[in-house]
């Protein structure tokens, strides 16, 4: 199986700054190009300008808050995998998270092995879907040659019918011109020239 390369480049929404400060050091060490913002509004707006793969959003957030901010991610941006972060955890988050298609969510604190083997995880499943979305691709394109095969197919033998039969009408025809020549030469035994 092909291996698709990970962009590693992730948006960080929290408004506590300590908080932000340490992801963004820790996923930085981990090889991440990482992106910050304190709401949400600064996160919509660096969105268009990276090629972002995931977002990491706290669920709480002055303003539009990290379910809203999702939802509008997912609306502009679907590519982008989204976590969400809360302190807070109860089950009508979870459900306005599911309903927002965030990938999954953590509960604060937590570790950034946590962060990573989610972001593995979702990788993995990116990589998948996109490996198969190919070979469905390639799959069509081979079914449609199948069917331009044989229409081509039976252009040629629709084209090697009528040939046969020209050539079996060609053959008549000089038969019955034969069959008729000798009929005349019977009929006419004496040789214009004699």
């Amino acid at each position: 199986m092909e291996k698709i390369k990970q962009n590693k480049s992730i948006l960080i929404v929290d408004d506590n700054k300590s908080i932000l400060e340490v992801l963004d050091c820790s996923l930085d060490e981990k090889g991440f190009k990482t992106y910050t913002a304190l709401n949400a509004e600064a996160a919509l707006k660096l969105c268009p300008k990276y090629n972002l793969e995931y977002a990491l959003i706290d669920v709480r957030l002055p303003g539009l808050n990290g379910i809203e901010l999702s939802k509008k991610i997912v609306e502009f941006y679907p590519e982008i995998i989204i976590i969400l972060m809360t302190g807070y955890p109860d089950i009508n988050t979870v459900l306005n998270a599911l309903r927002a298609r965030v990938y999954d969510y953590l509960i604060k604190p937590f570790k950034i092995e946590q962060v990573l083997k989610i972001i593995n995880q979702a990788h993995r499943e990116k990589s998948l879907i996109k490996i198969n979305k190919e070979r469905n691709n390639q799959i069509k394109l081979m079914q449609q040659e199948i069917v331009d095969l044989r229409k081509k197919n039976d252009e040629l033998t629709k084209l090697i019918d009528e040939k046969r039969d020209m050539i079996i009408q060609n053959k008549d025809l000089k038969k019955l011109a034969h069959n008729s020549y000798n009929r005349q030469q019977k009929d006419y035994p004496f040789n214009v020239e004699d």
